[in-house]
């Protein structure tokens, strides 16, 4: 199966979700289907649809809370903040800015 499949196959179970459950038993599910999923290559989908479902019923610390599991996410997230919010500004300046507050905060 590849990516695309993957995705195509937890979007289908998510809509059948929200079908069948409201609120914070959608969560449940997820959370449920995340301990018991024995494919790798679907957790990080799962992960993002919770951190996304979090976020739709207005708890943005729990999503927040995934989306740092994985420091590749975390980076991506921060550079289209930054795009975001810094438009016309020099992105590598921003970038540099990053990695000098790092080094002082490290020591």
């Amino acid at each position: 199966m590849d990516y695309q499949e993957v995705l195509d196959e937890i979007y289908r179970w998510r809509d059948g979700l929200y079908r069948a459950r409201q609120g914070i038993d959608v969560i449940h599910a997820m959370e449920e289907r995340i301990k018991n999923e024995p494919d790798g290559a679907k957790l990080k989908p799962l992960y993002f649809i919770l951190a996304q479902e979090h976020e739709a019923q207005g708890n943005h610390a729990a999503a927040e809370a995934i989306y740092r599991q994985d420091p590749i996410d975390e980076v991506y997230r921060w550079y289209e903040n930054v795009e975001r919010k810094r438009v016309g500004i020099d992105v590598i300046r921003a970038v540099e800015e990053r990695k000098i507050t790092r080094l002082w905060s490290a020591c």
